[in-house]
């Protein structure tokens, strides 16, 4: 999969977003449910990510790392409101300092 564009698989959409978007500052994808994975990596800018209905990714796993101005406490929330996912989870190098509602 190359990173950055949208592909359809056996088990889903997989979400990545490609690598060192400065420009990325939020996403909204209010009405995704599942995913093949879930990979938001190296987005300077990104303070924001909703995906309030996500509750499934089955693919390679759940990965938002490298995203220092995105609070870990809502990768971690985002990870904790998943009832499925097969794979690796990892969320890391985000912004540790940011507190959450």
């Amino acid at each position: 999969m190359v990173c950055g564009s949208r592909t359809v698989t056996r088990s889903g959409v997989e979400l990545c977003w490609r690598r060192d978007n400065s420009a990325l500052v939020s996403l909204s994808l209010p009405k995704v449910t599942s995913a093949g994975s879930l990979r938001v990596n190296e987005n300077p800018s990104l303070t924001e990510l909703n995906l309030p209905l996500l509750t499934t990714v089955t693919g390679e796993g759940f990965l938002i790392t490298t995203n220092p101005m995105y609070p870990a406490c809502r990768a971690n929330a985002l990870l904790e409101q998943l009832t499925s996912y097969d794979g690796t989870a990892a969320i890391q190098e985000n912004d540790e300092t940011a507190t959450c509602p």
